[in-house]
């Protein structure tokens, strides 16, 4: 058979057309299955989302209703750290306690705070309210939200101070600080300021008040020693819940802080939007 020159040409030209095509064509299998892919982890993922939403509605729900049942908080997070994995009945994605981030006691108290209006601080152990803490200082840090002269604003902090002797009665002392801003003592945040108002001796219901502008942010901190010295003390009064939601290749991590008691101003700490008990778990 006798192949002549052009004969080669539209060959080569044939075999790059095909290399071509089948190049184009691995680029389209990469992408559809890239975006197949994509779609099935958003999909895990939103199941893993809900089904941690779920956990944490479900774990915020037995807290509320095991403190009213004066359990103590150990036994209460005992049994959630005793419940098993449960699944839920849409997805198949399942949610259990993540002991990693559950605690008793918080090391901080971290909220923003409207102007004229107060973070109310329960410094006593829920369990034992007469066990003193043993905090001699407080270090208020702040950021400021618009406020008229930056820098310049002040927090006004009542200590109601009580213990087993003077609880209820006249000899409980209330004392009104007010504290203003100080950069070097902010850092890293706008603003700060310590108070070693505290007693050892005694324990504290604390309201913090911004008098001058809202606080995007404020942090405080209890320490062993004058002047914000010494080891930080834990907040005994304040849990924090921590819920893993798991499907096949998600995992979602939701956490939640509430008091362990309810507020003396009857605030609501944990809504859920239902007036019947809501199950995410049948």
């Amino acid at each position: 058979m006798h192949i002549t020159a052009e004969d080669g040409a539209v060959m080569l030209f044939a075999l790059l057309i095909v290399a071509m095509m089948m190049t184009i064509g691995f680029a389209l299998a990469s992408i559809i299955y890239r975006e197949v892919s994509t779609a099935r982890l958003f999909s895990d993922s939103l199941k893993s989302y809900y089904a941690a939403e779920s956990g944490l509605e479900y774990e915020l729900h037995v807290v509320s209703t095991q403190r009213k049942q004066d359990r103590d908080i150990a036994d209460v997070l005992d049994m959630l750290s005793s419940t098993p994995e449960r699944t839920l009945s849409q997805g198949g994605a399942t949610f259990a306690m993540d002991e990693t981030i559950t605690q008793r006691t918080v090391s901080s108290i971290d909220s923003p705070v409207q102007m004229n209006r107060s973070l109310e601080i329960d410094l006593y152990d829920p369990d034992d309210p007469f066990q003193t803490i043993l905090a001699q200082s407080v270090r208020f840090q702040w950021n400021e939200n618009a406020c008229p002269d930056t820098g310049q604003s002040r927090i006004e902090v009542t200590f109601d101070a009580f213990d087993e002797y003077t609880l209820g009665t006249s000899n409980d002392v209330i004392n009104t600080q007010m504290l203003n801003c100080d950069s070097a003592v902010g850092n890293p945040y706008q603003c700060g300021s310590v108070s070693n108002w505290p007693d050892e001796t005694k324990n504290y219901v604390i309201r913090v008040k911004p008098l001058d502008c809202d606080l995007a942010a404020m942090h405080v901190e209890f320490y062993r020693d004058n002047d914000g010295g010494g080891e930080v003390i834990d907040i005994p009064s304040v849990i924090t819940v921590g819920v893993r939601g798991t499907s096949n290749t998600s995992q979602r991590v939701m956490t939640a802080q509430m008091k362990w008691v309810p507020s003396a101003l009857d605030l609501v700490d944990f809504v859920l939007f239902s007036i019947d008990p809501i199950d995410k778990t049948e």
